[in-house]
Order: C-alpha cells, then sequence, then structure tokens
C-alpha cells in the first residue's frame, strides 16, 4: 500500500499523496496545487483524512491513522461545505453595483482569480 498517489477533484488531478508505513500506522503526506480558495478535505475512499491548508505555495495536509483504519479506494478532494446554489456576479471597482438589496442572502467568493458576490438563489 506504500507508495505516491494521484489525489484527484472530480476528474482533475490536483496533487499526490505519499503513503508510509511505520509501525502500525501510516502516514501520509499530500501536497494540491492552489485549485481553489475554499474550503476542502482529503478523503481515501471514504475515510475523511482531514482540510488541505495553506502552506508554501500550495495546499497541504499530514497526519498519520492506524493500518487497521486505512481507507479503500482513490484519493480525492471533495468541498467541506456543500456549495451554495447562486448567480456569481463578478465585482468591477469602476463600475456601480446593482445588486445592492441582494446583498443580505449573499456572500464574497473568488473564482478563477475574479471576486465577486454569490447571490443566494431565492425560495
Amino acid at each position: 500500500m506504500e507508495g505516491t498517489y494521484d489525489v484527484t477533484f472530480g476528474s482533475q488531478k490536483v496533487g499526490r499523496l505519499q503513503l508510509r508505513k511505520k509501525g502500525l500506522y501510516y502516514q501520509y503526506s499530500c501536497r494540491c496545487e492552489p485549485f481553489t480558495e475554499s474550503m476542502y478535505d482529503v478523503y481515501w475512499g471514504s475515510l475523511r483524512l482531514g482540510l488541505l491548508i495553506p502552506k508554501n505555495g500550495g495546499l497541504c495536509l499530514e497526519g498519520k491513522l492506524p493500518v487497521k483504519q486505512a481507507g479503500k479506494g482513490s484519493f480525492l478532494v471533495k468541498p467541506r461545505h456543500a456549495p451554495v446554489a447562486g448567480r456569481f456576479v463578478p465585482l468591477h471597482p469602476q463600475e456601480p453595483f446593482t445588486y445592492l438589496r441582494k446583498l443580505e442572502n449573499a456572500y464574497l467568493e473568488t473564482r478563477s482569480g475574479q471576486v465577486g458576490v454569490v447571490i443566494k438563489n431565492e425560495k
């Protein structure tokens, strides 16, 4: 089971995870390229390994777990929180913002380097 494995987000490879056996434990070290500014967890099959944190220009996770608790399957990245359905409105400092009345149901987000506001869908 020891080795270096791809870490994926959907069908996209976003990083690598190195797994080593130390006695009764697996020690893992994961490094992903910064592909988002949201919070993401690394999973080994259905087993949650932990939260990726910014470090040295990438997103990293290190830890260990008992061999008998090892996951099955591939290593994946999943969002920590379920995405909220809504409309992304990019912010441009030189242009007026026409959605002021809807800010009560909105939050700030960065997508592909563009800062904007996500206005939650109204029920």
